[in-house]
């Protein structure tokens, strides 16, 4: 009983970091004029970037597909994370010719 009761409050615990994991960021966000107040209200980006600042050996990827347009987003995106307080030297770019949209992966360091 005391084993099961454990391992429900671990997976509790760990669970929402897991899920963060990987994050598409949704096409929608091309489809308007985007700010420091946009990028932050989309709910994937908000969450696995304040759990990328808890966390002093995380690292944070824009992962994206090869086209010229997918890496100026890519560029985009990193230059408001930047601005936004993120450290560049805990932020990359990486090419993913299968990606349709882009995705920022939460690598922990620990």
């Amino acid at each position: 009983m005391i084993r099961t009761l454990r391992l429900g409050v671990l997976l509790c615990v760990l669970w929402p970091v897991a899920g963060l994991m990987a994050q598409d960021i949704p096409l929608e966000l091309w489809d308007r004029p985007r700010s420091a107040q946009a990028v932050m209200a989309l709910p994937v980006l908000r969450k696995i970037v304040l759990t990328h600042l808890g966390r002093a050996q995380s690292q944070l990827v824009i992962a994206h597909g090869a086209s010229a347009e997918m890496t100026h987003q890519a560029e985009e995106l990193r230059a408001w994370l930047l601005a936004l307080g993120v450290d560049g030297r805990r932020l990359q770019l990486r090419v993913d010719g299968e990606l349709k949209q882009l995705r920022v992966e939460l690598i922990d360091g620990r």
